[in-house]
């Protein structure tokens, strides 16, 4: 996982990427690794390469990165 910036935008970049499939599984950004008080970028499949746009938010800000899932509770963290 890393930051790709292009001249008009900023991805989150997911290589490689694989998590258990469940319903309502969510990408949040967040500063303190919390998810309540984090950015969510919604999730776009369980595995494979994926890119999510984060322009809008601020990577000094948020530097860590949580796969939640709502049905089961459990969130799994990784600083950027």
């Amino acid at each position: 996982m890393y930051v790709i910036q292009t001249e008009d935008s900023v991805f989150l970049r997911f290589e490689k990427f694989s998590v258990t499939n469940g319903s309502y599984l969510h990408v949040f950004l967040t500063q303190s690794g919390y998810v309540s008080i984090g950015f969510d970028v919604g999730v776009k499949a369980h595995k494979n390469d994926q890119n999510y746009e984060i322009t809008e938010i601020g990577t000094n800000e948020y530097s860590i990165v949580i796969i939640s899932s709502d049905i089961f509770g459990k969130c799994h963290a990784s600083a950027m």
